[in-house]
């Protein structure tokens, strides 16, 4: 068997793959054998089935990082964002400017 990382090999015992599992969020690197895609702050994995690749694409403007490109795919706010929970559990990064619900940001920034 292949390893997991490969959709298909040479052979079991070889670590070059002919097809990176992509849908496991690997690629195919210089040397030939399949790497999990590791991606800066502030993007997160996308992959593309049609072009069966992984791609790194940026997170919503108010997220630190995310697990999607929208403001509800959140897992933690940018600098100046703060928390906030969404009426299905999500997590929300807003300013305080943008909340008109009593609010407000202290000296400290906090």
């Amino acid at each position: 068997f292949c390893s997991t990382s490969c959709l298909a090999c040479y052979d079991p015992s070889s670590k070059e793959c002919l097809e990176c599992n992509y849908m496991g969020g690997h690629f195919k690197s210089d040397s030939g054998e399949c790497i999990l895609m590791q991606c800066k702050e502030r993007t997160y994995r996308y992959i593309n089935y049609e072009e069966k690749r992984v791609e790194c694409l940026d997170c919503h403007k108010s997220c630190l990082s995310c697990n999607g490109g929208n403001a509800s795919n959140s897992l933690g706010c940018a600098q100046s964002y703060f928390t906030f929970s969404g009426s299905e559990g999500e997590v929300l990064c807003k300013k305080c400017e943008d909340i008109n619900s009593g609010y407000y940001t202290d000296p400290y920034g906090k």
